[in-house]
């Protein structure tokens, strides 16, 4: 029974208190004394007062500490025996507690992790961080530990808050303290992590499902304390309460939720825009405190989501400490604090929409529930008292009796991820990491290492060529370190042929980063190794095959990462899972480079769980281009727009496959409302990951990665064109209409082009036969990014005027003259032309701009930030910077005025998150096209 007193004893001892607190045992001691160690203090001293026992008395010895009332503590815990008390007391009874830290080194700002800063605030610990601030100790790849302390006075204990994140000193054994580490993303990068957790005396992680993993890991204790990230530190005081009745978001979803890693969100997500009638808002990644604050005070409910259904929500407590309710799973530690009666509501994945109307229909109850718990949160999280309570629970851990340390061999460091990250943010740490790997791997034969020694340079070298990409580095940087890379893992496989991670490492380095030579090896190594079965093949849960996010569409890693690190902490032999991973990403290469049907649908069969390889078996399916493939398809893509984020590129591809084979969707009303709501209710807001025409993106496109940004598919160019027409279609299924409607013009063909720039990689028949210039961007990305499809239909334009269509429209038959005309009337005024009722500052009612084509590109094009993206994209963007230019703009009455839903809630929305675009002072794109930037600089 989940509730056995033996089974909440032993969880008692093995330090799950959280386990134990939420079980609502109250006629258990070690419920209230579980409920102090958790921080819940005002529950835990009312239980424990009704236990008379010295056990008892020790752990309400142990709150009081913990709350801070050190007198209580010490005239308690002076009446009770044993070490683990003495101790304890002894350390209470000094003036200050000396820890040494490793603490995120962001001092000030609105973010859950300032634990550094926040700690300041009590005065009973001296607290040394070693981090990378010019106020903490400075240090390197292989810092000595010995060097941060004085030895005639060492510190009472050593604390590393997600650990992870930090560049721990190799020889941390060899402290004269207890060690102490905080984890909480142990699973992403388990191969790079799993090492360290042998070096720590005691883990504290957060939740009930992470004690289970982390205490199999390592043979350190293991103890839940769900306080571990805290309010803002800049949350005002007295903040902004949202009114009854003035809230206009329904449910509000702040977290990363594009990656295919995080397919449980993706679910939730979609049952949520499967919600009809209700306003939902979603932004990727995590919006500062201002903005998330003028979110929250919009919203009736906030949703948090976490891998570990545990973790404390980094942006749950958020929503409850301005009285807004928040969603979270029904095990969420928050439960501690706050239940139905504070506005904390619990969810099952399967009951989440019901949730929320039930919510909703009853909504003032609930909104009075949601203020009443604002108090509550405020005063648990407030990130002085939090931060408190959180050193005093560590210090708890360091006075328990020591148990030997066994001899653990030296972890090397590695790199974390591919993109930035906290400790990624210092260049310096992660090439430090890199020369260590170096280093090693030099001093040691190449005939006896080890694989992980073999691998490390390469890998590092890989991942700087990956971060490098990201952030724009010349070409050449790039190819040098891309061509070592390559050249150390061609060197590791001479001594370890068999190894199947080094393999498959060195492929995808060659077929994202490497040239036509080395795409041509990638393939023969992946043939080679397939045709082998893999049976040959060497592989453990312990190698390394990069990071989570190293080319992650193309790699199942949240599969192959829970495998590995349920295999390592339980001792299994996963191999034949590990592999049958592998092998599938292999075909999903080999599909990908040769747009093998057969690839594609192996992938498939091997690893259903993985959205990108069933969508790109249906693309497969489509080019095949019959009757039964694409019946087949049409079903792929609709469980694909229904089930995964990939819902926008299977939608469209959905359309143009049904259309021209004159088949109908299925549910075709609820799926595209679906869809349409992901597009327009999805808001992108960092730049870091969704630069689409960076080095690094290219390299994901594969077979288009040798272009320089886009693919001509057609170019039969009009050299006597007067008008550009611009198009950006989404997998060939938006301008059908239009087309039709071109072929009608009274203007001679000869005097305008259709150039159309496919955001994805399919061009229907329809446009290739119609368009004088077709190209294909290639992006993958979960909404796309039209105006960077629109300035690739620039940068071909050569006719005097463009005309830019943002979605599919009837133009009559003197449409082109009448423009050519207006436009060419002589009037030296800067004018452009715009469809009925069009206003630039309303996104949705402006679908066609027409202008001079030097005042398109004088003024940047269209905004390429990751921010324009999804139905935030379109030409209107480039009209709110011509206005600010003195541009005026003419309706047309022979364009009809937009059939779009109504946006103005939204663009209100846009305008408090960025409100930069929306100024007077906006003159040019924040991220500007290099091909439109070459040609506007031209001009001058």
């Amino acid at each position: 029974m989940e509730n056995d007193e033996n089974v909440l004893d032993a969880a008692f001892t093995r330090g799950n208190y959280h386990r134990v607190a939420a079980s609502n045992a109250n006629d258990r001691w070690q419920t209230f004394a579980a409920l102090g160690l958790c921080g819940s203090i005002s529950k835990a001293l009312d239980g424990l007062g009704n236990f008379d026992t010295e056990i008892a008395r020790f752990y309400e010895g142990v709150t009081h500490w913990i709350d801070g009332e050190e007198d209580k503590a010490a005239r308690i815990l002076e009446k009770c025996s044993g070490l683990h008390a003495a101790n304890l007391l002894a350390l209470i009874r000094k003036p200050r507690i000396d820890v040494l830290c490793q603490l995120l080194w962001e001092q000030f700002g609105g973010g859950p992790n300032m634990i550094r800063a926040a700690a300041i605030g009590d005065p009973k610990f001296n607290i040394s961080n070693i981090a990378y601030r010019e106020s903490d100790f400075q240090h390197g790849a292989n810092a000595d530990i010995h060097n941060f302390y004085d030895p005639a006075s060492p510190p009472d204990m050593y604390f590393a808050h997600m650990l992870e994140w930090q560049l721990l000193p190799r020889n941390l054994q060899e402290l004269p303290c207890p060690a102490i580490g905080f984890t909480a993303d142990y699973n992403l990068h388990i191969h790079a992590i799993n090492p360290w957790l042998q070096l720590f005396d005691h883990l504290i992680v957060s939740g009930t499902d992470e004690h289970e993993d982390v205490a199999r890991l390592s043979d350190a204790q293991v103890h839940t304390f769900p306080k571990t990230i805290c309010l803002p530190m800049t949350l005002p005081p007295q903040i902004r309460q949202p009114r009854l009745g003035s809230q206009d978001i329904d449910i509000l979803v702040s977290s990363s939720s594009f990656s295919d890693f995080h397919r449980d969100k993706a679910e939730l997500a979609l049952k949520i825009l499967g919600i009809e009638g209700i306003v939902s808002i979603f932004t990727n990644e995590n919006v500062d405190w201002k903005q998330h604050e003028r979110l929250l005070t919009r919203s009736r409910l906030s949703l948090s989501h976490s891998r570990f259904p545990g973790l404390p929500p980094a942006r749950g407590m958020e929503p409850l400490s301005i009285g807004v309710g928040l969603l979270a799973p029904s095990n969420s530690t928050l439960n501690l604090w706050a239940g139905a009666d504070e506005g904390l509501h619990l969810y099952e994945p399967e009951t989440l929409a019901s949730t929320v109307q039930h919510i909703l229909k009853d909504f003032p109850i609930h909104h009075a529930a949601a203020r009443r718990g604002m108090d509550v949160i405020r005063h648990e999280f407030e990130p002085c008292r939090l931060a408190s309570q959180y050193f005093r629970f560590a210090t708890f851990l360091a006075s328990k009796p020591t148990v030997e340390r066994g001899i653990k061999p030296r972890p090397s460091h590695k790199g974390m991820t591919a993109a930035p990250g906290w400790l990624q943010a210092i260049p310096s740490a992660h090439e430090a990491i890199r020369h260590d790997a170096f280093k090693e791997a030099k001093r040691t034969n190449p005939a006896t290492a080890d694989l992980e020694t073999l691998n490390a340079p390469a890998r590092e070298t890989m991942l700087a060529c990956a971060r490098k990409g990201d952030l724009e580095s010349r070409p050449d940087q790039l190819s040098n370190l891309a061509t070592k890379g390559l050249g150390l893992y061609r060197s590791a496989l001479q001594a370890k042929p068999d190894s199947l991670a080094l393999r498959f490492n060195c492929v995808r380095a060659a077929l994202h980063f490497g040239n036509d030579s080395d795409i041509e090896d990638a393939l023969s190594m992946i043939t080679e190794t397939l045709a082998s079965n893999l049976s040959s093949m060497n592989l453990t849960a312990h190698d390394d095959v990069m990071t989570w996010d190293y080319c992650s569409e193309f790699f199942n890693y949240r599969s192959f990462l829970d495998t590995a690190t349920n295999a390592i902490a339980a001792n299994l032999d996963e191999r034949k899972a590990l592999k049958t991973l592998i092998r599938a990403s292999l075909h999903y290469y080999r599909g990908r480079m040769t747009g093998s049907l057969e690839d594609f649908a192996a992938a498939a069969a091997l690893d259903p769980e993985f959205p990108p390889y069933r969508l790109w078996w249906a693309k497969a399916l489509d080019a095949a281009g019959g009757c039964a493939q694409a019946e087949t398809a049409i079903t792929i893509l609709t469980e694909l727009a229904t089930t995964s984020l990939h819902a926008i590129d299977a939608w469209t591809l959905m359309q143009s496959i049904a259309t021209e084979h004159g088949f109908d969707i299925p549910d075709q009303s609820a799926l595209h409302g679906t869809v349409e709501r992901l597009e327009s209710q999805f808001l992108v807001n960092t730049d870091y990951d969704a630069k689409w025409d960076s080095a690094y993106s290219k390299s994901q496109r594969l077979n288009l990665s040798r272009n320089e940004g886009v693919e001509v598919r057609k170019a039969d160019r009009v050299s006597s064109a007067k008008i550009s027409i611009l198009l950006a279609d989404l997998n060939g299924s938006g301008y059908r209409a239009l087309i039709d409607s071109l072929a009608q013009q009274q203007l001679a063909r000869d005097q305008y082009e259709i150039i159309c720039a496919e955001v994805y990689d399919r061009n229907s028949p329809h446009m290739m036969a119609a368009a004088n210039i077709v190209l294909a961007c290639g992006q993958t990305g979960y909404l796309h990014n039209r105006n960077a499809a629109f300035n690739a239909a620039l940068a071909q334009a050569h006719g005097d005027y463009v005309i830019y269509f943002d979605r599919d429209a009837h133009l009559c038959d003197d449409g082109l003259n009448r423009i050519l005309k207006s436009l060419g009337s002589g009037d030296t005024a800067p004018t452009a032309i715009v469809n009925q009722d069009a206003d630039p500052s309303d996104p949705p009612s402006l679908y066609c701009l027409a202008l001079r084509r030097s005042l398109a590109v004088g003024a940047g094009g269209l905004e390429e930030s990751a921010c324009r993206t999804g139905a935030a994209s379109g030409p209107y963007e480039l009209a709110l910077r011509l206005a600010n230019r003195s541009t005026s703009f003419v309706p047309s009455s022979f364009l009809p005025p937009s059939r779009g839903p109504d946006a103005t809630q939204r663009t209100e929305l846009l305008k408090g998150l960025w409100p930069y675009f929306y100024t007077a002072e906006n003159y040019l794109p924040i991220a500007e096209c290099p091909d439109i930037e070459a040609l506007r600089k031209a001009m001058k």
